[in-house]
């Protein structure tokens, strides 16, 4: 996720995080760490969508069939 070749153009939007916080106060469905990165979370604090904000820390194996559900929501 800090990889400066992950998203060639993400350092001009604050990094990935700052690129994803952008689509606040968009549903947004994320996993593969504990807890949103702060800058994602106090954007959508900020907002008043932090309901919109939903961080996935279930197993691995179950990690797909959350995400299809999310998005069949």
């Amino acid at each position: 996720m800090t990889h400066p070749m992950f998203l060639p153009v993400a350092a001009k939007y604050l990094d990935l995080p700052g690129l994803i916080a952008s689509l606040a106060p968009r549903p947004l469905w994320l996993a593969g760490q504990d807890a949103p990165p702060a800058m994602i979370a106090a954007t959508y604090d900020q907002a008043s969508q932090s309901s919109a904000l939903v961080t996935f820390t279930g197993e691995a194996e179950k990690q797909q069939a959350e995400a299809i559900g999310w998005l069949l929501e």
